[in-house]
């Protein structure tokens, strides 16, 4: 008996396990694919540190440094680096707001079309289609313009998330002002983490189904919206397929960025014996090794999602079709009139 349950158990692990092992062979299969994957992550990563390195530049050449602020900055008197940054930055919120503004504004619309183009080019190769062309980008266009605007969406949440936190702490030291010589931290960690943990929960969570939808919308042929409702009944039937996908790989993930912290740490410990530029730069070369693998994983994990939802229509079969009137009246012919 506790053979036979052992059995099933087995099977049934590796009746799960073959999403897995589908998704990383389909990866390994196609090496195009995944230089198309790494090649539109890379390059949005690429233009993405370009443009915060220039917005910062721009912020820094606007702000105005005395030569008094040198001095504290210099360090030669303890004490005044503090003062110096307050002053040199005193007034200047507007205008790290408006330029956070447009750095998001900029951000997300460069994210916007690199992923919906690069991912287009990507499940051209990985789904078999039923929308091509301009149809299937149009479709990834509204798909991932949902994504945006819902990370849009947890940004302001988490800001608000923030501000409601340090205005509950704030209220706590104006209550306690005789005791408390500045804001409580537990009470504002115990309002903001909660917060946090809930709205990065909610992001993720329609992050996972809209990243799931283009594979669905190109391999069914439906819409956006259809799309999404076929998704997330496609995800209620395979509940047990999509958990195990999703954890395998992401253990791997977690082991593979250990074993590159390892690797970086190491290397950077050795490096640095010899010039400080070269650490950094086997540092970077660590941390692009890693990207590539964890760009890899995400193939992979992508194409494992696509094998379940081939697997869940061979498992309905095709819909039944629907008789023509002809057809009916040719098989059960109108009575004649008597």
């Amino acid at each position: 008996m506790y053979v036979v349950k052992l059995r099933g158990m087995y099977s049934r692990a590796m009746s799960r396990s073959r999403a897995v092992r589908s998704g990383l062979s389909a990866a390994f299969r196609r090496p195009a694919v995944f230089a198309a994957e790494v090649a539109w992550r890379w390059a949005f990563g690429a233009a993405a540190l370009l443009l915060i390195s220039y917005s910062v530049l721009l912020f820094m050449s606007s702000i105005p440094v005395s030569d008094r602020d040198l001095f504290g900055l210099s360090g030669v008197i303890p004490g005044m680096l503090p003062s110096a940054l307050a002053h040199i930055f005193n007034g200047s919120g507007p205008k790290i707001l408006r330029l956070l503004a447009a750095l998001i504004a900029g951000l997300g619309l460069l994210w916007w079309l690199a992923s919906a183009f690069g991912r287009a080019v990507v499940l051209q190769e990985l789904v078999s289609q039923r929308k091509q062309g301009a149809t299937g980008i149009r479709i990834l266009l509204q798909i991932n313009f949902l994504r945006a605007i819902f990370a849009l969406f947890a940004l302001i949440a988490l800001a608000g998330a923030f501000a409601l936190a340090s205005r509950v702490a704030l209220a706590g030291e104006a209550v306690d002002s005789a005791q408390s010589a500045g804001p409580d931290a537990s009470v504002f960690y115990l309002v903001f983490l909660p917060l946090a943990f809930l709205v990065g929960w909610v992001w993720s969570t329609l992050n996972w189904y809209l990243t799931l939808a283009p594979v669905v919308a190109l391999k069914t042929g439906v819409g956006v919206a259809d799309a999404i409702f076929e998704t997330a009944a496609l995800v209620l039937r395979q509940a047990r397929q999509y958990f195990w996908v999703g954890l395998v790989f992401g253990v791997l993930r977690l082991l593979m960025a250990g074993i590159f912290l390892f690797f970086a740490m190491s290397a950077f410990a050795v490096l640095a014996q010899l010039a400080t530029g070269l650490a950094f730069a086997g540092l970077a070369l660590v941390a692009l090794c890693y990207f590539a693998v964890a760009d890899f994983l995400g193939l992979a994990r992508l194409a494992a999602y696509e094998r379940i939802l081939v697997w869940d229509s061979e498992k309905r079969g095709p819909e039944p079709a629907t008789p023509s009137p002809q057809f009916t009246n040719f098989v059960t012919p109108d009575p004649e009139p008597i």
